[in-house]
This record gives structure tokens, C-alpha cells and sequence, in this order.
């Protein structure tokens, strides 16, 4: 009974990310197992590159639509979970929670290029091709 609590208390304590490198995984490699993995993994990334940029002058109608590619997504995610149902509280708060993980996954991985590079995600082939596949899903490509 010990040992199990030990346990139970150690996975909680335990953060739930170490790396951004143990767990980023380009979308390419995943199978794209569902439209909702998918649109919350590109939410995500949405954000974590509104969140990069920041809202300079120079950077605002990016932001902008960086930002609303985040809504798209998200609630993109949120009609596939839902089944053509009115979506739940629970659905909503679950693929909100799964758009913040990407973000901070990807976050975490443009700062780790940034401190290796000097450069966030351009010189990322990995990151860049999640950005091309994100942008030909929200195109319609």
C-alpha cells in the first residue's frame, strides 16, 4: 500500500513536460490520428507563434490572424469531438487544455532553438513543416 502511494505521489509531483524534445513529435510522424489531434495540435502552434512574435507594430495583422487561426482551430477541434452535437463544457475546457499543451510543447522547442540557433523556429524543418501543413489545412489545400 506504501509503494503505491509512493507512486501516486511521485507521477503527481512529476511535471508533466521535461522537453520540449522528448515531447515534440513533427505532425507528419504522428499518422494524424484524428481531425481533432490535428486541429488542436495546429491551435497550438497558432498561438505558440502569436506568442513568439508578440504584437509589435510591425507584427499586428499577423497577430492577428495567428490569433484567429488559434479560434478556427479550436473550435474546429471542438465541432469534431462533439459529433455534430451542441458541444459540451467538458469538450470545450478538454480541447482548450490540449491547444495550451501544444502551445507550450512548441513554445518550449522555439526557445530551445532560439538559445542553440539565435533563430525560434526558421531554421526548423521540422517546426516549418507543421507550419506549411497547418496553413494548407486552414486553406482548404
Amino acid at each position: 500500500m506504501l509503494k503505491i502511494m509512493l507512486l501516486t505521489i511521485t507521477l503527481v509531483l512529476m511535471p508533466l513536460t521535461t522537453s520540449a524534445e522528448n515531447n515534440y513529435k513533427p505532425l507528419a510522424e504522428t499518422g494524424h490520428p484524428t481531425a481533432y489531434f490535428v486541429a488542436t495540435r495546429c491551435g497550438g502552434l497558432m498561438l505558440a507563434l502569436a506568442y513568439w512574435m508578440g504584437e509589435s507594430p510591425e507584427n499586428k495583422g499577423l497577430h492577428a490572424d495567428l490569433t484567429k487561426n488559434v479560434q478556427v482551430f479550436t473550435a474546429y477541434a471542438i465541432q469534431d469531438a462533439s459529433g455534430g452535437d451542441a458541444p459540451t463544457d467538458k469538450i470545450r475546457i478538454q480541447a482548450l487544455e490540449i491547444v495550451k499543451a501544444s502551445h507550450q510543447m512548441y513554445l518550449d522547442r522555439f526557445k530551445n532553438n532560439y538559445a542553440e540557433t539565435g533563430q525560434g523556429y526558421g531554421e526548423d524543418k521540422e517546426v516549418m513543416a507543421d507550419i506549411i501543413l497547418c496553413n494548407k489545412i486552414k486553406n482548404n489545400e
